[in-house]
Parts: structure tokens; C-alpha cells; sequence
């Protein structure tokens, strides 16, 4: 019987003998990228933050701490359509007049998950930071609606503009990026450096809203609220997986070759 001698024989293909060192170097690899990633994920680098992906549902029957700002609006929990927050403003005895208010959660409200620091989030994700929420106008269609954050480190107030929901009765999705140049603004001579510096410490985030004109009494709807950005650690899982599954091909492509040096 031959003997291993560690050279291609003649039942082995000198390509196939060739690949071998090349394939071992890419099995470490994936060891190193594994172990790196575990590293990254210990570290705060490539992590699920699950705070920011959690959702506010209202499922539990009650506000969540969410209130209003304005004697023109209420914010109270209906549980139509599974539980929503429900903003209310009464009838108008006329003339009509604009009445607006702010639905707003605060260290207070849904545990506190909305607010804090959110400049070091963005930072560290480099991935940005973005708000997403449900919005319903139940009898008519809003004057405006608005995003809000109120900043603890100035005292401003931020603003940004969304487009009116098409159609009474329906639930329409925002997504609001907090990005200056979106067109984030507390008015005239707001500076992007402003911006920043005051995401550092968000004291309240909120939803505002300005009634219809009509006189008869009007609610409107918030659900699903979230803050989220895209995660590094979902790239780290999907970088492994994709790694393993190239050496789970080789490895059975190699398996299926005759031993190199073995006689049959």
C-alpha cells in the first residue's frame, strides 16, 4: 500500500492538491471574524441596543405615562383597534379657532425609553437615529403634524414638518430621521451644531398635532412607536453566516474527492 508522502498522486489532481492551504486560511479566517465579532459585540460596537427597538403599543390598557401639553387636547387610551393613544380635542361652538397640543413622553412615560442621549447613540451606531409612529385621523384630517423633541441641554424645542396622512380612517406611517438637514428646525437661525449639541439629552419627544377647522369634536391617533437604527451586529451575524456556509461548501466538495496520496 502507498504511503502519504504529502505530494499529489496520481489519483489526485495537483489543482485540487494546491487548494488546500488557501481553504485552511479561509477557515481561520472565519474564526477570527467570529471572534472579532464577538469582541466588537462586548465592547458596544456591533450590539442590539434593545431599547431603542422597542415598540410602544399601548397594549396595557393605560396611557404609559404619555401626556398632553394643552388644555385644547387630551391624550387618553382606546382600545380600539387593539389600544392605541388616543389625542382628543371638544367641539367648537364657532367661529372655529386653531387649537393644537403635543403628545409627549418624558423620563416618566413608557419607562423612559425615549429619552436621554441620543447624539451618543448616532455616534457610536454611525448608522444615524430614526423615530417611526402610526398616525390616525379618526373624524377629519389635521391642520398639521408635527415631530417634537424638547432638549435639556438649551431649552429649544425642535420641529419637524410631516406631510398630512392622504385619508381620514386610516393609519399612515412616519419616518423621521434625525438628521439636520432633513429639515429639522426650532426657527430662524437654527444651526446643524445646535442640532447635535442638543441631541446629547432629550428631555421629551412628541407627536403635535393642530385640530381640523370643522366645529364638531375630533381624535386622532398615535401607535407603534419606536426609535431604531440599523444595527452592526445583524452585519456581523450575516458577514458569519455567509463565511460558514462558503466553507460548509468546500469542506463537503472536499469530503466527496478521493484522500490525495491513498491508494484505492
Amino acid at each position: 500500500m502507498a504511503t502519504n508522502s504529502g505530494a499529489p498522486s496520481a489519483t489526485c489532481p495537483p489543482k485540487l492538491w494546491r487548494r488546500r492551504k488557501p481553504w485552511r486560511r479561509r477557515i481561520r479566517a472565519v474564526w477570527t471574524a467570529a471572534a472579532a465579532c464577538l469582541f466588537l459585540v462586548g465592547t458596544g460596537w456591533c450590539r442590539a441596543d434593545v431599547e431603542l427597538d422597542w415598540i410602544e403599543t399601548w397594549s396595557g390598557a393605560d396611557e404609559e405615562g404619555w401626556q398632553s401639553n394643552s388644555g385644547d387636547m387630551t391624550a387618553g387610551y382606546t382600545s380600539a383597534d387593539g389600544g392605541y393613544l388616543q389625542l382628543g380635542f371638544g367641539e367648537q361652538p364657532g367661529p372655529p379657532w386653531p387649537e393644537d397640543g403635543t403628545a409627549y413622553a418624558d423620563s416618566g412615560a413608557s419607562g423612559g425609553r425615549f429619552v436621554g442621549d441620543y447624539a451618543g447613540i448616532m455616534t457610536e451606531s454611525g448608522q444615524g437615529l430614526t423615530a417611526q409612529f402610526d398616525f390616525l385621523a379618526e373624524d377629519y384630517l389635521p391642520g398639521f403634524v408635527d415631530l417634537f423633541f424638547k432638549s435639556a441641554v438649551s431649552g429649544r424645542t425642535w420641529m419637524f414638518a410631516l406631510p398630512n396622512p392622504p385619508a381620514v380612517d386610516t393609519w399612515t406611517q412616519y419616518v423621521v430621521n434625525f438628521d439636520f438637514a432633513a429639515g429639522w428646525s426650532y426657527g430662524p437661525g437654527a444651526t446643524e451644531e445646535q442640532f447635535l449639541a442638543d441631541l446629547a439629552d432629550v428631555e421629551w419627544i412628541g407627536v403635535h398635532v393642530e385640530r381640523s377647522l370643522e366645529l364638531g369634536e375630533q381624535f386622532y391617533g398615535i401607535d407603534n412607536f419606536v426609535l431604531y437604527v440599523p444595527e452592526p451586529g445583524t452585519w456581523c451575524m450575516l458577514a458569519g453566516v455567509a463565511l460558514a456556509l462558503l466553507v460548509h461548501i468546500r469542506l463537503r466538495r472536499r469530503a466527496a474527492a478521493p484522500a490525495c496520496g491513498v491508494a484505492r
